[in-house]
């Protein structure tokens, strides 16, 4: 019994995980900027891509702009804090005004992705969403691969300066000869 609650846990566990990890592919495709070739690898029309990048263009544009204000805000805080000035609430004023700009920016990636996906289409928005989840797997597993093949970073590189350094100036022969 106790082997089949664990087994079913770890079900439970992996579930969750691919679910989690398809809800964050999901929100990353609305923030990030998507490649043409890519929606019209998906079956978009010129018109809908540039609709879609229209749409990319006017999230990035409110994204620039509330994370401008909110460094701007952070800053006054800053400022406040360093001074140890606090007249009026005014630190308290301007954290919440850096949590509306936060939830600003979060209710347009949210809007953005919705309107993404009405111009995509369920089916097509499935297919973006499987072909960057395999995007991004392969580029996880290219670099898991390089870490694993080159741990220390930069001892290949470092390696082969070395080799290079030691027979130059010299031929093949007097080259290995004067390794001896």
């Amino acid at each position: 019994m106790k082997r089949l609650i664990a087994v079913l846990i770890v079900l439970q566990l992996a579930a969750g995980a691919v679910f989690g990890q398809d809800i964050a592919i999901q929100i990353s495709v609305a923030s990030r900027p998507l490649d043409p070739e890519l929606l019209a690898r998906v079956g978009l029309n010129r018109g809908e891509i540039e609709e879609v990048q229209e749409l990319q263009e006017d999230f990035r544009q409110v994204r620039a702009r509330t994370t401008l204000e909110m460094n701007l805000v952070k800053a006054q805080v800053a400022r406040l804090i360093y001074l140890n000035e606090n007249e009026n609430g005014e630190i308290d004023r301007l954290l919440e005004r850096a949590g509306e700009l936060r939830l600003e920016q979060e209710k347009a990636q949210v809007r953005n992705q919705f309107r993404i996906r009405e111009v995509l289409g369920e089916e097509r928005w499935s297919e973006l969403v499987k072909r960057i989840r395999t995007q991004e797997q392969t580029r996880n597993q290219v670099q898991t691969q390089t870490r694993e093949e080159n741990p220390a970073g930069q001892a290949t590189r470092n390696e082969g300066e070395s080799d290079n350094g030691s027979s130059s100036g010299s031929s093949g022969s007097s080259g290995s000869s004067s390794r001896r």
